[in-house]
């Protein structure tokens, strides 16, 4: 990866990751090396987006900038990019790897991923749900268990069945993590936002 002084979110440029002709090697850009990345109270915050939808990215964790061998994807750290920028956050636990990467998941030739305004950083005192960490586990007829990742201890929970408009929703307030979701219907999708409450 490089910088880039076109298709960047703010000026003057954004990083970009290219695979041109190639399909099977690594393309990794890996961040300055961080004595405190896993002390368990860091984030990572950026941008990305891709150069045509459905291009993949994961994002990581480095021992050694030169030996690709040694980047170890976060949790849900593998990104479905699109072709507009999309926000993401990531807490980066205890004992992480003293560099942060971003590598491209490739799936063809000739596709240009975009990666700006990156920021490692203190997590914040009311800390956000990580991006992209939303899952549904242990789902039965009438109830799924809820699970996010997230520093913050209480939670707001909108949910609906599946293409519900946010707002028009089910709101339970103060839950946390892990939450057993009780009262669903038998043969139904559906969806949810999350939000920390504090």
């Amino acid at each position: 990866g490089y910088t880039y002084n076109f298709n960047s979110l703010s000026t003057p440029n954004c990083f970009y990751i290219y695979n041109n002709g190639d399909n099977e090697n690594d393309y990794i850009l890996v961040g300055p090396e961080t004595d405190n990345l896993g002390n368990g109270t860091k984030q990572l915050h950026f941008f990305a987006r891709a150069g045509g939808a459905g291009y993949t990215m994961t994002v990581g964790t480095m021992s050694d900038p030169a030996d690709s061998s040694t980047f170890v994807p976060l949790a849900n750290g593998e990104l479905t990019l699109t072709t507009s920028y999309q926000e993401f956050v990531f807490l980066l636990p205890a004992g992480t790897n003293d560099y942060f990467a971003f590598k491209h998941g490739l799936g063809g030739t000739f596709r240009s991923i975009y990666i700006d305004d990156v920021a490692f950083e203190a997590i914040p005192p009311c800390s956000g749900v990580s991006l992209g960490s939303l899952s549904a586990t242990e789902i039965t007829d009438v109830q799924a268990k809820l699970s996010w990742n997230s520093l913050a201890t209480n939670f707001d929970i909108e949910y609906g069945v599946q293409g519900f408009t946010q707002g028009s929703g089910i709101l339970l307030a103060n839950v946390s993590n892990n939450y057993i979701l009780p009262g669903l219907t038998q043969g139904t999708t559906y969806s949810y936002y999350v939000r920390s409450n504090c």
